[in-house]
């Protein structure tokens, strides 16, 4: 899959990507069809968006993703502290990184309704294609695992990918952002 990734980067990065502009700092992503699914009238709400820095001086980015999800009787609010170092002589194209995730969760045991804090530490890989109108698209995958709070205690869809279990697994493909 992440071969796949990389051909549609580099497919991209022939059509008009470029590296991030050197006046350029600060970035806000959102993620658009999480918006459009929240919006749809279902009693699901998704909401992920992050913040970035780029520091050109050591080609790294240092990004704060927020996800919001809430469904039925189960809601789970994180915030990342993301550290990419871009492996090029520019910020763009691929990256390794680490990052330290909190995650509050509350909702159905069970037999009872729990609320718990959560504490993990993860590495992942990406990449990040920047376009010359300040627009950028990037994707990533990273593992986890929570060293704090306990595991396994929510009733969850099995289709979803939440925070309960002990593993963290990272996963970002729609985010779409603009730089300033």
């Amino acid at each position: 899959m992440f071969l796949r990734l990389a051909f549609v980067a580099l497919l991209l990065s022939s059509l008009g990507a470029d590296n991030l502009a050197k006046q350029k700092h600060f970035g806000a992503e959102v993620n658009p069809f999480y918006i459009l699914i929240s919006a749809g009238g279902s009693n699901t709400k998704y909401l992920s968006s992050t913040f970035s820095y780029f520091d050109h001086e050591n080609l790294a980015e240092v990004a704060i993703p927020l996800h919001y999800y809430k469904e039925h009787n189960y809601k789970q609010q994180t915030i990342d502290v993301h550290y990419r170092k871009f492996i090029n002589d520019f910020i763009g194209g691929f990256y390794y990184s680490g990052f330290a995730r909190l995650a509050k969760l509350e909702g159905d045991g069970g037999n009872s309704y729990i609320k718990q804090t959560k504490f993990g530490l993860g590495v992942g890989v990406g990449f990040r294609l920047f376009h010359k109108s300040g627009f950028y698209w990037g994707a990533s995958f990273g593992l986890g695992s929570y060293i704090t709070g306990d595991n396994d205690q929510f009733v969850n869809n099995l289709f979803v990918i939440t925070d309960d279990p002990r593993m963290i697994v990272d996963i970002e493909l729609l985010k779409f952002g603009y730089t300033f």
